[in-house]
């Protein structure tokens, strides 16, 4: 993972079980290209995709990648 600097949109359900917060937060920690930290309240792993705040990140992240503006927010 050092040598990846793509960008990264990193989605978290607050409320995920199989996937800790805080093993999402040492990911986007060590990542080294540009990243977007987005947590999703009230949601968990399987839910995260049903909650209107998840596709929105998703289309304004790729809508700054295409326009090249995407800014990191860390």
């Amino acid at each position: 993972m050092p040598q990846i600097e793509a960008p990264l949109l990193c989605l978290v359900a607050t409320e995920d079980r199989v996937i800790p917060v805080t093993r999402s937060r040492a990911l986007f920690e060590a990542w080294r290209g540009a990243k977007i930290w987005h947590e999703v309240p009230r949601s968990d792993h399987d839910g995260i995709a049903g909650e209107p705040g998840y596709w929105r990140s998703i289309a304004d992240f790729l809508n700054a990648l295409r326009r090249g503006t995407h800014t990191p927010l860390l």
